[in-house]
């Protein structure tokens, strides 16, 4: 019996033109996969449970003829697995979510012979890339390559925030991360869910290197650019460890525990700090300090509603994006006179406007601007004006007063 290497391909992009291909990301694998167990299901769960896809619209499989068919059911599976041999036995998987576009490509079980291809065609020579589809950067034209290159093409954990962190608890030698800002939030959460505390050795642009702080522990990890694959991964893993418990963690700084608390504070605003504190000792038996879990809270509220601020550095580019949309409208921006004569920018009022409601009110005035009710020089200094309006002259128009109008407004 033949066992296969089933590569799931995800985070990358699908690509249109000038056929359809898939760009970048990584993989995670089955390997010495029994071809008989394989279902349709399955696949799709290692996409949706593991990988962190909302849904699957399409399962889509690269031949090596270079060419993408879509897997329906588990009747694509059979065709699928009716041509596995010593030749064939590393399937590329990809996959659709919901939310993406439909990737146009030919049903498996209407393959028409093209599937196997380029096998047919390459029997009796040496494996290599095929330079005629050099254009699409997933292409490949036999196994052994598949198998060499694609071991160190390790897989992105699913990484959501759970209350425990179990997504953060394992480190494997392989691991992808986007950069470098990426592995160290990752190593924090590490970090925190193992209670170990890791010592930063080296950080910069292209490699991070921990050790752990206890002495005498072999615990090394190091993290650097990786030619094959975009990002950085893991490169050398000593595993620990029984260091004990860290309860006081230098590496769990204030924007690690408002990454941890992010979805919390979002959903319960009035999650107070001194719960904060309860529940990092309840779950990881970490102390940490009423400031530093203040800091991650205000942080969190501010990314998620902005900061006061930042809000009035944004009035200029609302008032223009308000002119563009709505022509014709009045938005005035006032700054403070004393703190411009000290070369300082400080918001006084603003004043908007816009040209629907000058419309309306325009069209709603009357002739003219009297003086009804106003207080009136001379002899008779409005003595019966307004009882003159009511009475005497029922049909008159009523006017609003120009002054209090203008004091008003």
């Amino acid at each position: 019996m033949v066992e296969v290497t089933i590569y799931f391909h995800h985070g990358g992009e699908w690509l249109t033109s000038p056929e359809p291909h898939y760009d970048r990301g990584c993989v995670t694998y089955w390997k010495g996969y029994d071809p008989e167990l394989i279902s349709f299901i399955d696949l799709v769960n290692e996409y949706i449970n593991k990988l962190g896809f909302v849904g699957v619209q399409e399962l889509i499989v690269l031949a090596p003829s270079g060419k993408y068919f879509e897997i329906i059911d588990d009747e694509g599976v059979k065709t699928l697995t009716s041509f596995i041999s010593t030749e064939y036995k590393s399937i590329h998987l990809f996959a659709t979510e919901d939310c993406e576009l439909f990737v146009d490509v030919t049903d498996i079980v209407m393959h028409d012979g093209l599937f196997l291809l380029s096998l047919i065609v390459n029997e009796g020579t040496d494996c290599s890339e095929s330079e005629d589809d050099s254009n699409n950067g997933m292409v490949f034209s036999c196994s052994d390559y598949d198998t060499d290159e694609l071991e160190n093409f390790v897989t992105k954990k699913n990484r959501n925030i759970t209350e425990s962190l179990q997504y953060y608890k394992e480190i494997v030698k392989g691991m992808a991360f986007k950069d470098i800002a990426e592995a160290k939030q990752f190593c924090k959460l590490y970090a925190l869910a193992k209670k170990v505390e890791l010592v930063v050795v080296k950080s910069d642009k292209k490699r991070l290197r921990y050790t752990c702080a206890v002495d005498g522990c072999p615990f090394l990890l190091l993290i650097s650019r990786d030619l094959t694959t975009p990002g950085v991964s893991v490169k050398t893993l000593v595993d620990h460890i029984e260091c004990g418990t860290a309860y006081d963690n230098s590496l769990v700084d204030y924007s690690t525990i408002a990454l941890y608390f992010k979805d919390k504070l979002q959903s319960d605003p009035k999650y107070k700090v001194k719960e904060m504190k309860a529940d990092l000792h309840r779950v990881f038996e970490l102390n940490v300090s009423e400031a530093k879990c203040k800091r991650a809270k205000k942080e969190i509220l501010e990314s998620l509603e902005g900061s006061f601020v930042d809000s009035y550095n944004k009035l200029e580019r609302y008032a223009t994006e308000l002119r563009s949309c709505n022509p014709g409208s009045d938005i005035l921006i006032h700054l403070s006179k004393e703190a411009l004569s000290n070369g300082k920018r400080k918001f006084f009022r603003m004043y908007i406007c816009f040209k629907a409601m000058k419309l309306g009110f325009k069209s709603e005035l009357r002739p003219l601007i009297g003086l009804d009710g106003t207080f009136l020089k001379g002899k008779t200094k409005g003595q019966g004006l307004l009882e003159a309006v009511r009475t005497v002259l029922p049909e008159a128009h009523q006017r609003y007063c120009a002054r209090h109008i203008e004091a008003n407004w």
